[in-house]
């Protein structure tokens, strides 16, 4: 008797009901979350733990796989065939992959890592990869086709293979003025109220300008 399963023919032995058992685990344990008026393409590849927040928007099918978490925030941006790893194969065991452990004779290998995170409010342009543990600061802008192998601070412009900060969007005072403000976590009737605030070229202001702007 043959099965097929996740696109593969296997033979039913007992390595192979234990790897179906794995598999299906990873899918149980499997779970997206998703926030109010999140749009994302229905071919999106989610193979991982996913939470997307509030009014991020997904403009086309992206890929997100790995056995860590991906964490992606409020009011995100993000472009067409973007892919998120968010765990690596261990290279320094004789072998970089999980079947041995299948047959018994050996335990699992913990893989430790930790989420790749994706602040607020940023945008990331099409064709970028996003690699494991790396976290994207709120505000900050990733170059279509870029691969971000490390850690990106707030409201940087980053781009490359790999990426590399090219810029920040705005003085380092309205950075820190923006994080206190932290728009993306106001009220939708709040957010209404700042017109003003949100049409403000703030490369041309100062910060007690931004301040004169927001409406509580």
């Amino acid at each position: 008797m043959r099965d097929v399963y996740l696109g593969l023919q296997f033979k039913l032995d007992d390595f192979t009901l234990k790897l179906r058992m794995f598999y299906r685990k990873i899918l149980r344990d499997q779970k997206v979350q998703v926030g109010k008026d999140v749009h994302m393409k229905r071919s999106s590849d989610l193979q991982a733990k996913v939470l997307i927040g509030d009014y991020t928007h997904i403009w086309g099918a992206i890929t997100i796989k790995g056995h860590q978490k991906a964490i992606i925030k409020k009011y995100c941006t993000i472009g067409d065939k973007v892919t998120i790893i968010t765990s690596n194969h261990k290279i320094c065991h004789s072998n970089m992959q999980g079947f041995p452990q299948f047959w018994g004779f050996c335990s699992i290998i913990d893989i430790p890592e930790k989420p790749v995170t994706i602040g607020n409010a940023v945008w990331i342009g099409d064709r970028a990869i996003i690699l494991p543990r790396v976290t994207i600061g709120s505000g900050a802008v990733i170059g279509a086709g870029s691969i971000v192998t490390k850690d990106v601070p707030a409201f940087a412009v980053v781009a490359g293979v790999p990426a590399k900060v090219l810029r920040m969007r705005f003085e380092e005072t309205v950075i820190d003025k923006l994080l206190e403000l932290a728009w993306w976590n106001w009220s939708e009737d709040k957010i209404k109220r700042n017109k003003r605030f949100f049409e403000t070229d703030l490369t041309k202001v100062s910060v007690a300008q931004i301040s004169k702007t927001v409406i509580n």
